[in-house]
């Protein structure tokens, strides 16, 4: 079965003729949904990745209509693969995992999308250490300033409040009084 699937990037632009194209193709289902290429949470996409079948093709009109980037791209053509299912892009017809040149396009693809990703951990990876080497803390800012964890540790150890009374009066988690209390 031919699977189409459409997405506009606002309320502004229109789908129409995305599904005009799809459905001279011969696309017998098509999915369309108006929501960013960037949004992870994409509900007809995700309903056509469920109902797709093996031998079923999904075809879109242009590639940036599937995917945010390129691993996103990826991730989704190696689900389809795994479903037995190609995958045609319309604006490129090099672009089709049914056929042998398609299948090259796409694993090259592919390594060049997981270079990207290390190319990305790598330059984050620099960017914190850097940032530790000039004083900077990673994590969550600390709800209590020293003065504040310096009073709990002395309320534990020389006034023997519990866990549970620190957290009452200080009003957090017994969580947040263990992470204090050893660290002190």
């Amino acid at each position: 079965m031919k699977i189409g699937y459409t997405r506009a990037s606002s309320t502004h632009q229109k789908l129409e003729i995305q599904i005009q194209t799809l459905q001279e193709q011969g696309c017998e289902r098509i999915y369309s949904e108006k929501i960013s290429g960037k949004s992870k949470d994409r509900p007809e996409l995700q309903r056509m990745l469920n109902d797709v079948r093996e031998g079923d093709i999904v075809i879109v009109t242009k590639l940036d209509r599937l995917g945010r980037n390129l691993q996103h791209l990826h991730e989704i053509v190696n689900l389809l693969h795994d479903q037995k299912v190609d995958f045609k892009v319309l604006s490129n017809p090099d672009l089709d995992t049914s056929s042998v040149f398609g299948k090259m396009i796409f694993s090259i693809l592919g390594t060049i999308s997981e270079f990207e990703r290390g190319l990305i951990l790598e330059r984050t990876k620099i960017g914190r250490d850097n940032f530790v080497k000039k004083g900077g803390k990673l994590g969550r800012k600390s709800k209590f300033s020293d003065e504040v964890k310096q009073q709990i540790q002395f309320l534990h150890k020389v006034k023997n409040l519990s866990w549970n009374q620190l957290s009452k009066q200080f009003q957090c988690s017994r969580q947040t009084i263990y992470r204090i209390l050893s660290a002190g």
